[in-house]
């Protein structure tokens, strides 16, 4: 580190004149998310280039949570936007799943993978790790603050012996579709990694163990979230865990 505290970066950038492809010198995501704490998206989708974006992310040990930019006139009025904003008034934590599959049932159609992270870009950021991990979460709302988040944790279900589901993954992505799976877990996940918001499942197990977990939270004087479990209670947590993966024999 230098006398100002920064960590020196090293790496060269190659001037654009002799570049046959401009999008090989960007700075690497890595080195950006490690120095500076934010990502500046310059990857732009061809239909949607003109304006780039921060997308906002905070680690569970980071003090403060991440505060939004302004939203630009081009955004703010548009009827995808306005839609996902109206998803996190009615709540604050939501996975990129569930929102797309809201999106698709209200038939709110955004032309790219790029445009949809702008408008989340301009209304949360993104957990790295801790019992929200990869969920989005509405600027000025702090899940480690609020007991109620507990709700809103997100469980990660991978599934064994899945070589033709990863497969399909990668082809998946690489025509950047927007593919959904149920959020609900009333289907066996076909994904070799699914992630679940403990509010969106149905099932009475579940529910009887969120019940009796909300009962002693709201007893508890002393109860603080902690990075794996959250607000959950470890017995708790590794119940919904069991139950989950044993569901469909996925592990």
């Amino acid at each position: 580190m230098n006398q100002l505290g920064f960590r020196p970066l090293s790496f060269s950038i190659q001037p654009l004149s002799f570049s046959k492809n401009q999008n090989n010198y960007i700075l690497p995501n890595k080195i950006l998310q490690e120095d500076y704490g934010t990502v500046m998206n310059l990857n732009k989708d061809k239909k949607d280039s003109k304006i780039s974006f921060q997308a906002r992310f905070m680690h569970f040990t980071d003090k403060a949570i991440p505060i939004p930019e302004e939203i630009p006139d081009s955004v703010k009025d548009k009827p995808e936007f306005l839609f996902l904003k109206a998803k996190f008034d009615e709540r604050p934590v939501w996975l990129k799943n569930s929102l797309m599959v809201a999106c698709k049932e209200e038939k709110i159609k955004f032309e790219s993978h790029h445009q949809f992270r702008k408008n989340l870009s301009f209304l949360a950021y993104s957990c790295k790790d801790g019992p929200w991990k990869h969920a989005y979460v509405r600027f000025g709302y702090d899940c480690r603050a609020e007991t109620e988040a507990f709700i809103f944790q997100v469980l990660d279900i991978g599934v064994l012996d899945s070589t033709s589901l990863h497969e399909n993954l990668v082809q998946s992505h690489k025509k950047n579709e927007f593919e959904t799976y149920d959020p609900t877990f009333s289907e066996a996940p076909t994904k070799v990694r699914q992630l679940y918001q403990l509010s969106d499942l149905q099932d009475a197990a579940v529910t009887d163990i969120l019940s009796k977990e909300r009962t002693l939270i709201q007893k508890s004087d002393e109860i603080e979230c902690h990075r794996k479990f959250g607000w959950l209670s470890q017995k708790g947590y590794k119940a919904i865990v069991k139950f989950m993966k044993s569901k469909f024999k996925l592990n």
